[in-house]
C-alpha cells in the first residue's frame, strides 16, 4: 500500500510541475499580452477594449483555477513542511471563523521516515483531511473550540479532531458532511477511520495511518 501511495505521490507531484511549467506559463504568458492589448485600445476602440477586458478577466479566473488544481495536486502549504502547514491553518481557520483550537502533538508527530515520497504522500492525505475536518467543524457543528491530536510511533501515525459542537445524528455522521471523502483517502492506504458522534454532545473524528510493515507477534514463526 505504502509503495502505490509513493508511486502516486510522484505522479501527482510530476502532473503539476507540468502543468505549472507548461500551461501555466502559457497561460501568464496571454494574460499579459491581453492586458496589454487592452490598454493599447483604450479610448480608441472601445468596443474592443471592453472585449479584450472581458477576456482578461476570464483568463484570470481560469489562471486562478488551474492554480487551485495544482495546490489540489500538492498543497502549496506543506513546502514548509506539515507542522508548518498544521499550525498556520489552524491559525487561520481559528482568525476567520472565531473558534478556538488546542492542538497536541506528540515528540515525532511531525517527523519523517526513511522515503520522502511516502512521507509527502502520508502528509498530504494529513493535511487534506485536517482541512476538511475544519470545514465540517464551520459549516455544521456550531462548535466554540476544536481539539486536535497528532501523534506518530513507528508503525503509525494517529489524528483525532474533535469538536464542542451540536453534533450529528447517526446517518448524517456515516454518510455526510464530506466525510465519506476523508473515509476514502484513509482506506486508500490501508487505514482506519472512525466517527464518534451524538447530538449535543460534540464529534469525534479519529484516524489512523500505517507508516510501515505491522509489528510481527512474537512466536509466529515469520521472519523479516
Amino acid at each position: 500500500v505504502a509503495q502505490q501511495e509513493k508511486v502516486r505521490e510522484l505522479e501527482r507531484n510530476r502532473i503539476g510541475r507540468d502543468i505549472h511549467d507548461d500551461l501555466g506559463q502559457s497561460l501568464l504568458a496571454l494574460k499579459i499580452e491581453l492586458s496589454m492589448l487592452h490598454v493599447s485600445t483604450n479610448g480608441a476602440h472601445p468596443a474592443i477594449n471592453d472585449k479584450l477586458g472581458r477576456m482578461s478577466a476570464s483568463l484570470g479566473e481560469t489562471i486562478k483555477s488551474l492554480r487551485a488544481i495544482i495546490n489540489d495536486l500538492r498543497p502549496a502549504a506543506l513546502d514548509a513542511g506539515l507542522q508548518s502547514a498544521v499550525e498556520r491553518q489552524l491559525d487561520e481557520f481559528s482568525r476567520i471563523n472565531g473558534i478556538r483550537y488546542e492542538l497536541n502533538a506528540g515528540e515525532h508527530a511531525f517527523d519523517g521516515g526513511a522515503d520522502a515520497a511516502i512521507d509527502a504522500a502520508i502528509d498530504t492525505i494529513v493535511f487534506r483531511i485536517l482541512q476538511e475536518s475544519l470545514s465540517n467543524v464551520v459549516r455544521h457543528a456550531q462548535a466554540t473550540e476544536v481539539k486536535i491530536a497528532l501523534h506518530r510511533c513507528s508503525e503509525r501515525l494517529t489524528m483525532k479532531v474533535q469538536d464542542n459542537g451540536v453534533g450529528m445524528p447517526g446517518n448524517r455522521a456515516s454518510h455526510g458532511c464530506g466525510l465519506l471523502g476523508i473515509k476514502d483517502r484513509v482506506r486508500a492506504i490501508g487505514g482506519e477511520f472512525a466517527i464518534d458522534s451524538e447530538p449535543g454532545a460534540g464529534t469525534l473524528l479519529s484516524l489512523t495511518i500505517p507508516l510501515g510493515r505491522p509489528a510481527l507477534a512474537p512466536g509466529s514463526g515469520m521472519t523479516q
